[in-house]
């Protein structure tokens, strides 16, 4: 069963996860896309499973994001 990837768009047509994607290193951003290698970015309708990529968040290796991080992702995923 494939799997679509679809980056989610705010309000104001930002799309905040390619944005993320487009500050990585070039090498971060290959192997983010690797794994996202099965998606179509410009399908409207879902005939399957698939994951909704709202934004992209950076922290240090063996931190957490706060619960502001993620309400920040709540407000986006909400839009």
């Amino acid at each position: 069963m494939a799997w679509d990837v679809i980056f989610c768009a705010t309000a104001e047509g930002s799309v905040p996860g390619a944005d993320f994607l487009d500050g990585c290193p070039a090498k971060v951003r290959g192997t983010i896309l690797a794994v996202l290698d099965k998606r179509t970015l410009t399908k409207r309708g879902l005939g399957g499973p698939a994951i909704a990529v709202i934004t992209g968040m950076r922290k240090k290796t063996g931190t957490v994001f706060s619960d502001r991080d993620y309400a920040k992702v709540r407000r986006l995923g909400s839009e």
